[in-house]
């Protein structure tokens, strides 16, 4: 059984925003929109 790797707090901003730039580059919001997958409330999708 493989092991978890560690969460790398120091690289979270980088890490975040690396992956807020490739949801809004390829539009991954617009794409879960069309699809029907939407949330009614708590967290935002984008930041899961």
């Amino acid at each position: 059984m493989s092991s978890l790797p560690l969460f790398d707090t120091k690289n979270e901003p980088k890490i975040a925003s690396s992956v807020e730039k490739f949801f809004k580059d390829y539009k991954v919001m617009e794409l879960l929109r069309r699809c029907g997958l939407r949330k009614s409330k708590g967290i935002p999708l984008w930041s899961i």
